[in-house]
């Protein structure tokens, strides 16, 4: 029973943490010449904004249809707003500039 314990919190955690990490992780500025060093800090910067908030959604979404209290389903459901957000802000809005 410790051990299930230990997978619910990291479950949780890793819904709860996913998508503001993935937010911080675009509001980190990174030149935009087209330098090689800085095209390989810029797809990086994608990449683990991609892990980090699909592991986000994921993990929020699984908790939010289970049949949990609704505090749980509320705080699950805005790691995965930020988290889309921070997609949005990576993928959607980058391209406008």
């Amino acid at each position: 029973m410790e051990s299930l314990a230990l997978l619910v919190g990291i479950l949780f955690l890793c819904a709860l943490s996913g998508g503001p990490i993935s937010y911080l992780l675009t509001r980190m500025s990174i030149n935009q010449s087209n330098d090689r060093k800085y095209k390989v800090a810029r797809a990086l910067r994608a990449g683990f904004v991609l892990f980090f908030a699909l592991i986000g959604i994921v993990a929020g979404v699984q908790i939010a249809i289970n049949t949990t209290p609704i505090f749980v389903r509320l705080i699950c459901l805005s790691g995965v707003a930020i988290s889309i957000l921070a997609l949005k802000r990576q993928f959607i809005d980058s391209r406008k500039k």
